[in-house]
């Protein structure tokens, strides 16, 4: 159970489901990129009434119907356009229920009901060149490796012209 709500609640304040993105930087603060609310007030009627699991239904990227669903174009907090997407899952449960099916908070013990996979696409600190062409993509990386070969490249000559002006200059 990771948060546990006292039913009925008051009516002055619905309950409601508050998610924010938040990009993980470096070497400054960290920023809100976009949030979102969701009125749980349906849900909950709901579930004080069947005394069973209450899920939030949607539908997938196909059209069918799916316990988990996308909420579109999430606005930025400080008033800045955002066009960021979520994929979330909401479930309410009984206090007994939620009891037997243990889950952690995030990605922490127990990782279950649901299981959350690792995310992709973070930085991997393997080496310097790695580390680069994570933060730069692909197509950057591929971009700065070509401008630097062809100066290296170019140096090279340089260097071997030189060589061969001051052989040249000995016989």
């Amino acid at each position: 159970m990771l948060f546990p709500l006292e039913l009925p609640f008051p009516k002055t304040r619905p309950p409601r489901l508050r998610m924010q993105v938040w990009d993980r930087d470096l070497f400054s603060a960290n920023d809100a990129i976009c949030e979102a609310n969701i009125s749980l007030l349906g849900l909950m009627k709901q579930a004080f009434k069947k005394k069973k699991p209450v899920t939030v239904r949607g539908l997938d990227d196909d059209g069918k119907p799916s316990s988990d669903f996308w909420i579109e174009d999430m606005p930025n907090p400080q008033g800045e356009i955002t066009t960021a997407r979520i994929k979330v899952s909401v479930e309410i449960l009984p206090q007994a229920t939620a009891q037997q099916m243990p889950a952690g908070l995030g990605r922490s013990d127990p990782n279950m009901n649901p299981t959350l996979p690792e995310p992709e696409g973070r930085l991997h600190f393997t080496g310097p060149l790695q580390f680069l062409k994570d933060i730069m993509g692909d197509e950057l990386y591929g971009k700065w490796c070509g401008k630097i070969g062809m100066c290296m490249g170019l140096v090279f000559c340089i260097i071997l012209a030189n060589l061969f002006v001051g052989l040249a200059s000995v016989f």
